[in-house]
């Protein structure tokens, strides 16, 4: 619980930020200054968030390679590859499987009870006002998904 609390804010500054840097390179026509600018982005959010995040531990580390997942709709990996280069992706993604992380893995409540722990976590903190409540990029029913994992619960 301590740990997903910790993490959400980051995912949901990545997804905010994200959705802006999109729409300013919408703006943009040529390549040369899209490529210049998603290296600004990267440099300005790697020195402001660079050290709190080699502070996370590596639960914290899949928890928010998870969320980031969940608000974005796209996988670590994948926004890595999509504003960089497929290359760069390759080795953060080489980089975190030495820590046991794959930026690969996605956010899946239906099918992962980790993933629905999280979740469960999540919502109980919207409705105590703990968190925030951002909109994600899919939405799960949350009633649909508990049901389905107390069904499947061992007496």
């Amino acid at each position: 619980r301590r740990k997903t609390i910790k993490v959400y804010p980051y995912a949901k500054m990545a997804a905010e930020r994200l959705d802006s840097m999109n729409t300013r390179l919408a703006t943009l026509t040529r390549n040369r200054e899209r490529k210049r600018y998603t290296k600004r982005i990267q440099k300005y959010i790697e020195g402001e968030f660079s050290d709190r995040l080699k502070k996370l531990t590596r639960t914290e580390g899949q928890i928010l390679i998870k969320l980031i997942h969940r608000q974005t709709g796209e996988t670590t990996f994948n926004l890595v590859k999509e504003l960089r280069s497929g290359w760069s992706a390759f080795w953060y993604n080489t980089t975190a499987s030495m820590f046991d992380l794959s930026l690969k893995e996605g956010f899946d409540p239906l099918n992962v009870k980790e993933d629905f722990l999280i979740e469960d976590i999540l919502q109980r903190n919207f409705m105590s006002g703990i968190l925030k409540r951002q909109k994600a990029a899919k939405e799960y029913n949350f009633y649909d998904l508990t049901d389905k994992w107390l069904k499947h619960k061992k007496p």
